[in-house]
Order: C-alpha cells, then sequence, then structure tokens
C-alpha cells in the first residue's frame, strides 16, 4: 500500500483537476469481511443492514460442480481443513465436492484473529455455495451483486454457471432504467471476461488489473485492453489511482473502483483524486465517512 505522504499528495495534485464530486460506490468485499467470517453468510447479513451498494464475492467450483463463494485457491488459510482434512492442506478447492467442503468451518480462524469482534456463532460459519446467497437477495432491490470469477481457467464452464444461477433467480437479464447496473463481473483473467462478453453481451464487465500490470502496461495499455473487452469500468490497487491514469481511464467513460481500502484516511484520498467506487473490508467505516443512513 502506498503510504499516506504519497497519496495525500497525489489528493492534493488532482483537487484542481476532478470534476465536481462523484457519488462513490460501496462494495462490501467478500460481504463485510472486517466484521465477519469472510464470503460467509453472517459476513453477508452483516453487509446487508447497512447502506452498501454491492455484496462482493469470488466465485469458484467444488469437484462435483457447485459454485461456492470463497477466495483463496486452497483452504488453508480461512478454514480448518487442516484439522478435517490434514493430508489434503495442499489441494485445490475444485478437487473436493461439497459434501466435503460442508465438513469445514470458516470462521474459527475469525475468532482467533479478532478476537474483538469474535462471536461464539461464528464458529458455525461455513462455506456459502452462490446459490445459497441468490435465495436470500431481492434482485429488484437492495444491495446488488459484484461477482468475481476468480482462478477461472481452473474451472472450465464457470462462466456459464455463473449467468445460468443470475437468469434464474432473476439478477437477469437486466433492466434498462436502472440508475447503475444489480449485477457487476469482473477477473484478473481476460479470457474469462471476454466469454462472458461474448455470453451475456448485456452483463457489465470490470477488468481487474494488478499494479505491476499497470506499471507494465500504462494507463493506455490497461484502456486498449478494456476497450476491448467492452468493459464497463477497470478495478485497480489503490496505488494505480493516480490523477493520469484516472483521467485516463474516466475520460473513455470507464469506471474506476479500488481495492481494498479500509480506513477513513484512505477514503479521503480516494474521494479527493475522484474514484468511482471503494471495495472494503469495513463497510461500516465506509458508510459513516460517507455519512449515508442505514436502509
Amino acid at each position: 500500500m502506498m503510504q499516506l505522504g504519497g497519496l495525500l499528495m497525489m489528493a492534493s495534485m488532482a483537487m484542481a483537476c476532478t470534476s465536481p464530486e462523484r457519488g462513490m460506490t460501496v462494495m462490501a468485499h467478500r460481504g463485510a469481511s472486517g466484521l465477519a467470517p469472510e464470503s460467509s453468510l453472517f459476513a453477508y447479513q452483516e453487509a446487508l443492514k447497512l447502506p452498501v451498494d454491492y455484496l462482493e464475492g469470488d466465485v469458484q467450483r467444488t469437484k462435483d460442480g457447485i459454485l461456492v463463494l470463497f477466495h483463496d485457491g486452497h483452504l488453508g488459510s480461512d478454514t480448518d481443513v487442516e484439522l478435517v482434512y490434514p493430508d489434503r492442506i495442499e489441494e485445490p478447492i475444485e478437487t473436493f465436492t461439497w459434501e466435503e467442503l460442508a465438513k469445514l468451518s470458516s470462521g474459527k480462524w475469525f475468532n482467533r484473529k479478532h478476537k474483538d469482534l469474535a462471536q461464539t456463532r461464528f464458529d458455525q460459519a461455513r462455506i456459502l455455495p452462490l446459490e445459497e446467497l441468490l435465495k436470500t437477495l431481492d434482485p429488484q432491490k437492495g444491495p446488488g451483486l459484484y461477482l468475481e470469477t476468480k482462478r477461472a481457467s481452473a474451472h472450465p464452464g464457470v462462466e456459464q454457471q455463473t449467468v445460468a444461477l443470475l437468469r434464474k433467480y432473476g439478477w437477469l437479464p437486466l433492466s434498462p432504467n436502472a440508475t447503475q447496473p444489480r449485477v457487476l463481473i469482473q477477473s484478473f483473467e481476460k479470457d474469462s471476461l471476454e466469454r462472458l462478453r461474448v455470453l451475456e453481451p448485456s452483463l457489465p464487465r470490470v477488468l481487474l488489473v494488478a499494479p505491476m500490470e499497470v506499471a507494465s502496461l500504462g494507463a493506455d495499455g490497461v484502456l486498449s485492453y478494456a476497450k476491448a473487452l467492452n468493459a464497463y469500468g477497470v478495478g485497480v490497487h489503490s496505488i494505480s489511482c493516480t490523477p493520469w491514469n484516472l483521467g485516463a481511464w474516466q475520460n473513455a467513460g470507464l469506471k474506476v473502483h479500488a481495492y481494498t481500502l479500509n480506513n477513513p484516511w484512505q477514503f479521503f484520498v480516494m474521494k479527493r483524486l475522484g474514484v468511482d467506487g471503494i471495495f472494503t473490508d469495513r463497510p461500516d467505516r465506509l458508510v459513516d465517512y460517507l455519512e449515508r443512513k442505514s436502509p
């Protein structure tokens, strides 16, 4: 993460050239993952208590074809796999069936790491199927969905399955009259976004770009990839949110969403720079900073 001084300097540079303050889009990253075990039903329930714009989640697939919300390729960082399957700690998530994954706790680690936020009920957190989350949401009101095809190359056909579930639960087709899309889909993998472009052209796509790739390609190189994908926007690390990058992308009509920021001074800097949205593990802090009222 860029140091405070550098970001504040960029914000000062941008103040004279940014347009009037934009409405900030709030993405609850893996749910309210700073308040409850990430990507669990508890985390999404906490986010639903807040006036957030989107619930964000990473889509992967089990060995037997169930789409689940889980970030890492391996299970060791966020579950008790070492206790339940001690000989399979290094195996990727797609080698496990849903029945096997359902035996894992994804919450005990949170209670150990965040003792100030720990709750006994979090011990019951489990890996969450995408369909289970969709069953709890209203596609017409409340927060939208902001999904990422995670490690898509390891899950052939994940795009088709994701789109099919969104259709099943009424999230697609999108309403042409909405002030902002009810569903966004993002990926670091350009091939995945291209498959989505062909499969469901109306579904807004966001190109995720790592800082080293932004540095290598430059603003124009990133813009070239985004245009080829007919992207809705780009998702970039805050360190890549320089005034010149933002100017190039936003002037071309792209939304710029910064990841993943959790502190008020970071919100201040990103707002002054003029980013369009922020991914945050602490949506409670961001909506407080923006002075939004709870639903």
